[in-house]
């Protein structure tokens, strides 16, 4: 499950809660709710897609003011323009015309009995295949739905729908403003829903994305008066009253919602309907800049020296396993862990250590390596005692950072007595913050065992959140019985193995995920059903990312007048943490602006910077600033 937690904020000495709205590289505001403090001069809403200036380079993010702010219910998505087409033999064409930038273009189509094949062209897009369907149970009528990604504006473009067989083919299309131009349909399996019924006939509607534009086009012979689902807008209408579409957007998410459609006569209804999904995020690639602007000066202002504050959040690519090796105890206090290679840099290995003897606790002294390169902690980050009796076993979270990469490096595991059972896996993760590399959520590393009796079942813990999106989340086992543990689950997704050990009383493995968004109470299971087990679920945080920030005044061309702040280093971590940069004096002129520029590392992975449902971005700018 998502939280609110991840999102690209910029934060210019004051707070607010305000929404990003967005289409590909060009991004613009919208608010849905401010809070206005003194010193505030920005009530960033959603203007248009362009930077205020010509020659800014995409993604360019841009603000203006305006005296009342949008209704709060406000969403991303509007519909741009519509049309229908002509119902003629092969092909059948429609003319698209739209005002935005950075538009969806739908185009729908219902066919006569009989059509065999079909495509698209036309308008210089690249067209897509949504969904193609035939064969109803009634009236055997085709049917399809294309789109396309369109960065300009259309004036008056002919899209040519060809199909083969049949007798005809009618197109219409819908221009969407603000979609999620990379993805834009609505991620719920059953969407497009396609219906074929006797007049009345509903749509079972189900969307995952809470800020949604939903549509339908429908079929029927004869000259019909059609009524589309309540609270839909209806759009077009074929001159003979056979086709027919609506829409409507909405700002929450529908679980199997009736959307009804009736006819005044004949029967057969036929169409299907669908859900596109507003725009969530852009990738801000390797050493790329974005963008963002002020409102523009009525009149010329003098900005003093002080301090930038910002926030600024942006899911970096989640950590990778770099990595593993395995060790079990004979004799003596000690037990290694042999022939550990990683390739990476910076890794943060991690161990998973069980240690057996019947009716007591065995526990970790300290770690070293044969290398010496990674710099171990002084105590373990988890350590619990699982069962009792003669089941009775420790476990303990041990991690180290490596600096540089180790190739066959040998990890020595000091205890504290000489337990009847040990073994150790050790593994590298790559692409971790070094620094801080645990995930912060609450409860964290979190800890399950067993019944401790004989009734087997599959190892898990539960619930376990994070707060960052692209966490890797590894769960550690730990069992009396000897088990070649098997991968399962952590959340909804599979997990996958790193290494295992079978023992009796010092069974181990670990398994992990790396993630895509935040976890929410949800479970780290192995799968292979045992007994006398115990688990433990952790998460560590992508590597936070160097970025530098720049703070420009500019005139009315975007020509630079006075550089405040030049290039001035910085780093983007999964946290909420704020960004103080130095600023410079500088004055903006009469029909100028502010601008400031971030721009990512060339040696750092790319950035994925959102906004937008469900995941809000922040953005308000102050000029009156603390020195």
């Amino acid at each position: 499950m998502r939280k609110l937690n991840r999102r690209l904020l910029i934060l210019f000495g004051i707070s607010a809660t305000l929404i990003a709205v967005a289409a590909a590289a060009n991004v613009t505001i919208l608010s849905n709710a401010t809070a206005d403090y003194a010193g505030s001069f920005l009530k960033p809403y959603y203007e248009n897609a362009n930077a205020p200036v010509t020659g800014c380079t995409p993604p360019c993010l841009t603000v203006d003011t305006q005296g009342t702010e949008p209704s709060s219910t406000a969403g991303t998505l509007s519909l741009d323009s519509h049309g229908i087409g002509g119902n003629s033999p092969s092909p059948s064409t429609v003319s698209v015309t739209t005002s935005d930038t950075n538009d969806v273009i739908v185009v729908m189509v219902m066919c006569n009995p009989g059509v065999t094949a079909m495509s698209i062209s036309g308008g210089g897009l690249t067209w897509n295949t949504r969904s193609t369907f035939s064969s109803y149970t009634v009236g055997s009528r085709s049917g399809a739905e294309y789109w396309a990604y369109a960065p300009s504006s259309l004036s008056s473009v002919t899209v040519t729908v060809t199909y083969t067989a049949g007798s005809a083919c009618n197109p219409a299309y819908i221009a969407i403003h603000g979609a999620n131009t990379a993805n834009p349909f609505d991620s719920s399996a059953i969407e497009p829903v396609v219906v074929n019924a006797n007049s009345p006939v509903s749509c079972s509607m189900t969307t995952n994305n809470a800020d949604d534009i939903l549509f339908g086009y429908m079929m029927q012979g004869g000259n019909p008066v059609v009524t589309g689902p309540s609270g839909w807008i209806p759009l077009d209408t074929f001159i003979d009253a056979e086709h027919w579409d609506y829409y409507a957007i909405v700002g929450s998410t529908v679980s199997s919602a009736a959307e009804g459609w009736t006819a005044t006569s004949g029967t057969n209804i036929s169409g299907y309907c669908d859900a596109v999904q507003g725009e969530s995020s852009f990738t801000l690639s390797a050493g790329s800049s974005m963008y963002l602007w002020s409102p523009q000066f009525a009149s010329a202002t003098s900005i003093p020296a002080g301090v930038l504050s910002l926030q600024l959040f942006a899911d970096a690519p989640a950590p990778a396993l770099d990595g593993s090796a395995t060790g079990t105890w004979t004799s003596g206090s000690t037990f290694v862990l042999s022939s550990l290679s990683t390739t990476k840099a910076n890794d943060v290995v991690v161990l998973s250590l069980d240690t057996y003897s019947s009716g007591s606790s065995v526990t970790v002294s300290s770690i070293s390596d044969s290398l010496g390169k990674i710099a171990w902690q002084g105590s373990a980050r988890s350590s619990f005692v699982a069962c009792s009796g003669t089941q009775e076993a420790t476990h303990i979270e041990w991690y180290g950072i490596a600096a540089t990469a180790v190739t066959s490096d040998t990890v020595t595991v000091k205890l504290a007595s000489a337990p009847t059972a040990a073994s150790g896996v050790a593994f590298g993760v790559s692409g971790a913050d070094a620094i801080t590399p645990f995930d912060p959520a609450s409860g964290l590393p979190k800890t399950a065992v067993s019944s401790c009796s004989a009734t087997a079942a599959a190892p898990t813990v539960s619930p376990v959140s994070t707060v960052a999106d692209t966490d890797f989340v590894f769960t550690l086992f730990g069992g009396y019985t000897s088990v070649t543990e098997t991968a399962g689950s952590i959340g909804a997704g599979p997990a996958t193995l790193v290494n295992t050990v079978a023992g009796t009383g010092d069974s181990n493995a670990v398994e992990y995920e790396a993630m895509t968004s935040s976890q929410s109470s949800d479970s780290c299971t192995f799968g292979t059903s045992t007994t006398y087990w115990w688990v433990l679920c952790d998460a560590l945080m992508p590597a936070r990312q160097a970025i530098t920030v720049s703070y420009y005044t500019t005139n009315s061309a975007g020509v630079v007048q006075s550089t405040m702040a030049s290039s001035s280093p910085a780093t983007v971590t999964a946290l909420y943490q704020p960004i103080s940069i130095s600023s410079s004096a500088g004055t903006v002129p009469a029909s100028g602006y502010l601008e400031v520029v971030i721009t990512g590392s060339p040696s750092a992975g790319a950035l994925s910077v959102v906004w937008g449902s469900p995941k809000p971005t922040l953005f308000e700018v102050s000029y009156t600033y603390r020195t």
